[in-house]
């Protein structure tokens, strides 16, 4: 499948319509995933972002219809494509390639609340080929987030939903709170996964927990630095590969980055 390397516009006063190489819109960051001034993390929440198993873009269209209100607005879009792309979990490398990929999402945007609600139908061949497995399947991905903003003080939290027919399904969640002093943001956020395949005999869970900080040196600038520490399941690796002894101990991460934009 040819990629598409551009992305064409029509916008109206209340209708916007994109072709090319896009983002998949499922959650509150998608769009903006590789801007990091949008988000205090050093990376999102990755129970909750990995569901989408590395298909984060596709070639397609969408339709984008905005109604505004006194102080807010309601957008609507529906979008229709397909994905191609190469994940690599536990040192095996699996390619997905959608056959097809549609959905919907709807968001409200006033001066501090953000609700976004989407689904996405999914028909997608796996190709696992150091195991010589490959399957053709239908899944359903489903997310609702909300991000509450005041002066000081935020609240984001975001829950998704992975169903994949006759084989497993995935559930994540986190919430996250901060607060800002002057240039400074410090930041707490509980995270948490469920995962249920029908190759396994129980469930596999995991929470996490991250604490962190950034500090704005300007507007497009900022130092961030954060320490992660839970049992981060792996729901591809358990589908594809199963799960190994150690497989969800607890792990700590500490990161720290420099983000900018220019």
């Amino acid at each position: 499948m040819a990629e598409w390397l551009f992305v064409s516009h029509y916008v109206s006063d209340n209708l916007t319509l994109r072709a090319g190489r896009l983002r998949l819109p499922q959650f509150l960051f998608s769009e903006t995933l590789l801007i990091t001034q949008t988000y205090n993390w050093v990376r999102p929440p990755i129970e909750l972002y990995r569901l989408l198993a590395g298909l984060h873009r596709f070639n397609g269209f969408s339709a984008v219809f905005k109604r505004g209100f006194q102080n807010s607005f309601l957008e609507a879009e529906i979008y229709r494509g397909q994905a191609k792309d190469e994940l690599s979990t536990l040192g095996l490398s699996t390619l997905f390639n959608t056959k097809s990929l549609y959905g919907g999402r709807l968001r409200y945007v006033t001066d501090n609340l953000i609700v976004n609600v989407a689904a996405s139908d999914i028909t997608t061949v796996v190709d696992i080929p150091a195991l010589n497995y490959g399957i053709t399947t239908g899944s359903l991905l489903s997310a609702v987030g909300l991000q509450f903003l005041q002066e000081r003080w935020g609240v984001t939290s975001e829950y998704g939903n992975l169903d994949i027919k006759s084989l497993s399904d995935a559930s994540a969640y986190y919430l996250s709170l901060h607060y800002i002093v002057n240039q400074w943001t410090s930041f707490i956020t509980f995270g948490g996964s469920i995962i249920d395949t029908d190759s396994a005999a129980e469930e596999f869970t995991g929470e996490s927990l991250t604490i962190g900080c950034r500090y704005d040196v300007s507007d497009s600038m900022s130092l961030k630095a954060q320490v992660l520490n839970g049992e981060l399941l792996d729901a591809t690796a358990i589908l594809s590969v199963g799960t190994t002894p150690g497989f969800d101990e607890e792990v700590t991460v500490i990161s720290m980055t420099l983000d900018f934009i220019y």
